[in-house]
């Protein structure tokens, strides 16, 4: 999993507000990717790659870096931070990928994953492509530049050949020295929303990194109003021309039913954001929804309608139906693996009539354990990561310990240890999403990372290797339930093993 953003100025810009920008859009989607960053950027005349292992205050953080950035004057950023899927975390990997036609440098930055990637690896070296790297979107670089002659007037006639052609899933950004093409693949697989405001086109993996840039510009004193969050329509292709016009130019026809990654709503995005939740993505339609940024005297207040549905809304009404499905008779309390798990918790405390205690505290400044490369480093992680409230397990004898998922259960089994070794007596762990038994093709990195313990074990032989006294998960048709009428376009392959892209 991984994020893309970026920053077009539509009318000339100074240059320090549009890395302004693309900070804070990077800052934003921090979560979604932490092995490395990578930034093409142009003023117009040429355009140039940066790569950076780390964060992204790795890249904005180093004052050389930046200065030799705004020599350029940029007018337009974009962004991917990357969590390794295909192909190990080296500079080699890491987007954007990027080549040199007669025509001038293009590069390219990507969200999502091939599905037969050796297979289309192969296909596209038969056609004479040279790879340099083992990255899926080095793939889709070479796929669009080969069936568009290496032309940057047909670069959308290379887009359309990828769309119709490679099973894929992909929310990309294409750009050349002075402008860019957004696409998404016609399932819909990976959210992309923008907007446009104070004459640049802004665009982020997620919507939550736009409502940032909208909080930071009221903060400086200006009065944007009434602003349009925008989605990048499955088989859309946008065209935006720096300090110029933007096209929708003709993509793909979307499949009829999409397949959005539930996964997204589970654990990958910000619980502020609104992934695949708004009324205009069910009915498929451009506009997403408006947001009003007005005043309250010298205050900013940014409002979004009542009728969207916020990943935390989601994960707080999974936490409530699991505990439906699956009480702890007996438990005195619940807590939380923080801090992805918390909205379950609560849902869950709520539907019990339980307490909701906090029981283990987490580190900050330990990245998400999850998309960390390497078992072995993981579990290193989720030792320094979480710490018990050891308070709390003088006072109560039994609890309810709620997390989004379990994958490998390395973290599972560390933490339960932790809370043994801090005096709990009894612990009853529930899952809010339903057991992985297959892993993901289309982005999130499963298969390489270790193995699916859900796939090979049994509910009982699961609750006995984690030491827990009781395990339940959520059930499918409770996942169902929860999405609502949406849940036919979303991705289940992660617990029914149909692959839709393929």
């Amino acid at each position: 999993m991984c994020s893309i953003a970026g920053v077009i100025a539509l009318k000339h810009q100074d240059s320090e507000t549009v890395l302004d920008y693309a900070q804070l859009l990077g800052l934003f989607l921090q979560h979604r990717g932490h092995e490395w960053v990578g930034v093409a950027h142009s003023g117009g005349d040429f355009l140039e790659v940066e790569k950076l292992p780390g964060l992204i205050s790795s890249m904005f953080g180093n004052a050389k870096l930046v200065g030799n950035m705004l020599k350029t004057e940029p007018q337009m950023m974009l962004m991917q931070t990357r969590f390794s899927t295909q192909g190990n975390s080296t500079k080699r990997n890491a987007q954007p990928h990027y080549s040199r036609p007669p025509t001038g440098i293009v590069a390219l930055g990507s969200n999502g994953d091939i599905f037969d990637y050796f297979g289309a690896r192969q296909g596209m070296q038969e056609l004479g492509c040279q790879m340099i790297s083992q990255n899926d979107s080095e793939i889709l670089l070479h796929h669009i530049l080969h069936h568009s002659e290496r032309n940057p007037e047909t670069y959308d006639q290379g887009i359309r050949h990828l769309m119709a052609n490679l099973p894929a899933s992909f929310s990309s950004w294409l750009a050349t020295d002075d402008q860019v093409w957004l696409f998404r693949d016609p399932y819909g697989n990976r959210p992309l929303y923008w907007m446009i405001v104070g004459d640049c086109f802004i665009f982020a993996s997620e919507d939550c990194a736009l409502h940032g840039i909208l909080n930071s510009r009221a903060n400086q004193g200006h009065r944007d109003g009434l602003v349009d969050i925008n989605q990048v329509l499955p088989g859309q292709i946008i065209n935006i021309k720096l300090h110029g016009a933007i096209k929708t130019l003709t993509g793909f026809p979307a499949k009829s039913t999409l397949a959005h990654c539930t996964f997204e709503q589970i654990y990958f995005a910000r619980p502020d954001s609104h992934v695949f939740g708004t009324p205009g993505e069910t009915r498929n339609e451009q506009l997403c929804y408006q947001v009003l940024m007005e005043w309250n005297g010298n205050q900013p207040i940014l409002t979004i309608p009542d009728d969207i549905n916020s990943v935390v809304g989601c994960r707080y009404k999974l936490g409530k139906q699991l505990a439906v499905e699956a009480p702890a008779p007996g438990a005195e309390c619940v807590i939380s693996v923080p801090s992805s798990g918390d909205p379950a918790a609560q849902g869950f405390a709520h539907g019990s009539n339980l307490p909701f205690e906090i029981g283990l505290i987490r580190s900050h400044y330990v990245a998400r354990t999850f998309i960390s490369p390497g078992r072995g480093n993981r579990e290193n992680l989720t030792a320094i990561k979480y710490q018990p409230v050891r308070d709390l397990f003088r006072k109560v004898q039994s609890v309810v310990v709620v997390d989004d998922s379990i994958v490998f259960g390395t973290t599972s089994q560390r933490l339960v240890r932790t809370l043994r070794a801090a005096g709990a007596k009894e612990i009853h762990l529930r899952i809010s999403c339903p057991p992985i038994v297959a892993a993901c093709r289309y982005g999130v990195d499963m298969e390489s990372k270790g193995e699916l313990i859900a796939a090979t074990r049994s509910l009982d032989q699961i609750t006995e290797h984690l030491g827990v006294n009781s395990l339940a998960y959520l059930s499918l048709d409770g996942l169902r339930s929860v999405i609502g009428e949406q849940i036919n376009h979303h991705c289940l392959a992660c617990w029914d093993k149909h692959f839709p892209i393929k």
